[in-house]
């Protein structure tokens, strides 16, 4: 799954980029959809370009949720699958059957 991360504009650069903060590093990205952005501006940030300006509280929340989600992951015991390496949620427990009255 792929999905956009919000990001602070550090500088707006010539040719329709910026460069911007990703949890502590300085990428460059195209600001074309979003002319608009200024130093100090979060926006939503996919496949190299932003795509949508949003206020300091919605990236706030965001990356609250996105932190939430990877403390739910790690926390989810993942088993591996012996013949692929790839992680194997397992099998779901078995159903209760009622009892059927005869």
């Amino acid at each position: 799954m792929c999905m956009a991360i919000p990001c602070k504009v550090l500088k707006v650069l010539e040719n329709k980029q910026a460069e911007i903060d990703v949890d502590g590093e300085t990428r460059r990205i195209g600001i074309e959809l979003t002319p608009d952005v200024a130093e100090g501006d979060y926006v939503l940030v996919y496949c190299g370009s932003a795509k949508v300006k949003v206020s300091g509280p919605e990236a706030a929340e965001i990356i609250a949720l996105f932190e939430e989600m990877e403390d739910l992951m790690d926390t989810r015991p993942v088993l591996a699958d012996a013949d692929s390496g790839r992680p194997d949620i397992g099998s779901p427990p078995p159903r209760e059957r009622p009892d059927k009255a005869l």
